[in-house]
């Protein structure tokens, strides 16, 4: 049986021409993909992984003693705003506002509830761009506010919950802030002067519940400008800070992670009083593993730190004391801290073999604790195991199931190295294929040297190597079919290729400007290119598992 291709759609600039599907060819493809004897029990199987059936929760704020969240909820991924008494208690949730119950598409970009939690803003994407609404937590009463934007993450409610300052920016044009007044119009919202930022650069706004406020980039290094309540705007960091992370330490500091000096991180803070970073105090040394995050609870400081690939919380105590260490398996992500009360913490957690889920951190609870609302869990195996190897001085990391001999594997190219969840790939581990994540190729000598060292470590078969590129020229993946590297490939492009060359050939979705994919009519491989010819993660992997599941 001839190698099986399937080219699938990857990005290409905003520019590139669209070309129409043609219905012949793109009947002839989806004839194909439907035809494969493993494609109704792989549908089966993975159509509940790929579909989860429970609801996530994102966005998680705690205020006023409520917890704000936005939910969505499948099949449809419809969002809800919604607010909790008790973030263990899913019983007592309250909607906010149903985006199922608008006339118009929305998203919620994200919400931003008042320090008394008696109110939320709630800033939705639509086709005619953004907009604006004040929630009422007890009624429910919503005002839209006609504010021009494009607006900045977040908004900066004042200390008595009755105005917010919030930020503007225009395309090519420096981010401006400006203070809004309830019940006012937006039209008389007056910029305010002293923080400036660069053109076009992406501003973030928060205030601490004594009404500072803080504005800060998003992209590294930070410039952060800070606010104290009736004072004048005063610069917090610059470029040359090399400032990474700046957060509010419970109205009582700012914290820092700088990497000035210390290319990891290191943690620094300074008083209210004085928010400027060339005042700062130490409170660590250098950091022998990458900062990326802290949290100041009443008593404690939380810093997140990634190394080996897994991140973890570090506690110390407010004389920068080292408490202890919770740390994740490896391939582990922690994409969120929220501060509940005086010292609980939710963690937003997720990795290669699991799906994202909250867990509550607390000083009588030293291991994460999964809280029964956060969503259930579809686990991985019960021997999942991740490892990770270099080959052809890359960095791979696999996952596999710990009892299973070399056989199928999955090698996955163009990877990010981030450790998200794809559930597909428990479906594959479940089946007894290991997957093999590593960046982009531009050559089949690396696909050989790291198939190579896939066999060598007992991970896979020669035999029984399959090959998903994320992105890039099919040529590395055609030159390694060719060579009998792999038994398969699926490679991302997109295109409007020639005309099939016969029904019976495997599926090649080439790119017309690709003469190695035009070269390849000439081998009985049915050549397709409709505009979105993989409608899910299954099509792909029937294609794989057809080449090489166990035999």
């Amino acid at each position: 049986m001839l190698p099986l291709i399937l080219l699938a759609l990857a990005q290409v600039p905003a520019s590139a021409p669209v070309h129409q599907p043609d219905d012949a060819r793109l009947a002839a493809a989806r004839a194909h993909l439907d035809s494969l004897p493993l494609r109704p029990a792989l549908r089966e199987r993975l159509d509940p992984l790929l579909n989860p059936r429970f609801a996530e929760f994102q966005h998680a704020v705690f205020r006023g003693e409520l917890l704000f969240s936005i939910r969505t909820d499948p099949p449809r991924s419809t969002q809800r705003v919604v607010v909790l008494k008790t973030h263990i208690d899913p019983a007592r949730e309250k909607a906010i506002l149903d985006l199922s119950r608008l006339h118009a598409p929305r998203t919620v970009q994200w919400i931003s509830p008042s320090h008394d939690g008696r109110m939320v803003a709630i800033c939705l994407l639509g086709p005619d761009g953004q907009s604006l609404t004040i929630h009422e937590t007890d009624t429910g009463i919503a005002r839209g506010l006609p504010i021009i934007g494009p607006l900045g993450h977040g908004l900066a409610w004042n200390l008595d919950s009755d105005g917010f300052h919030y930020v503007r920016q225009a395309p090519n044009q420096p981010p401006a802030i400006f203070f809004h007044p309830l019940g006012g119009h937006p039209n008389d919202d007056e910029p305010q002067p002293g923080a400036v930022f660069p053109a076009g650069a992406s501003v973030s706004i928060d205030s601490a519940p004594t009404g500072d406020v803080l504005a800060s980039t998003s992209d590294f290094p930070l410039t952060a400008w800070f606010l104290r309540p009736g004072g004048q705007w005063v610069q917090s960091a610059a470029p040359d800070n090399q400032i990474s992370r700046i957060t509010f330490g419970r109205g009582e500091a700012l914290f820092f992670i700088t990497r000035r000096g210390a290319p990891l991180g290191r943690v620094a803070f300074s008083a209210i009083e004085s928010p400027i970073f060339r005042n700062a105090e130490f409170l660590t040394r250098p950091a022998d593993a990458e900062l990326l995050d802290l949290l100041r609870t009443q008593d404690h400081v939380l810093v997140l730190e990634r190394r080996n690939h897994a991140d973890g919380l570090r506690l110390l105590d407010l004389h920068a004391q080292d408490l202890g260490y919770v740390g994740l398996p490896q391939g582990s992500l922690i994409s969120a801290l929220v501060p509940i009360g005086d010292e609980g913490v939710l963690i937003r957690h997720e990795s290669l073999l699991t799906p994202r889920r909250w867990s509550l951190l607390t000083p009588s609870t030293p291991v994460p604790e999964r809280s029964p609302l956060w969503g259930l869990r579809v686990d991985a195996p019960a021997n999942a195991e991740i490892v990770s190897l270099r080959a052809a001085d890359l960095p791979v990391t696999v996952l596999r199931t710990s009892d299973t001999p070399p056989g199928p594997c999955v090698l996955v190219l163009g990877h990010d190295g981030s450790p998200r969840f794809d559930p597909a790939r428990t479906a594959l581990l479940e089946r007894r294929i290991a997957v093999a994540l590593a960046p982009r190729v531009a050559s089949a000598d690396a696909i050989d040297a790291i198939s190579r060292q896939l066999v060598a470590d007992g991970i896979a078969a020669p035999d029984r190597i399959a090959l998903l590129d994320l992105g890039g020229s099919a040529r590395p993946a055609i030159d390694a079919l060719r060579k009998r590297l792999v038994a398969a490939a699926v490679v991302a492009a997109l295109g409007d290729g020639p005309a099939p060359a016969t029904p019976d050939g495997p599926l090649l979705l080439t790119d017309p400007a690709d003469p190695a994919g035009r070269a390849l009519a000439s081998e009985r491989i049915l050549l397709a290119a409709p505009r979105n010819p993989i409608d899910d993660h299954a099509d792909r992997f029937a294609f794989l598992l057809n080449a090489i599941a166990p035999r």
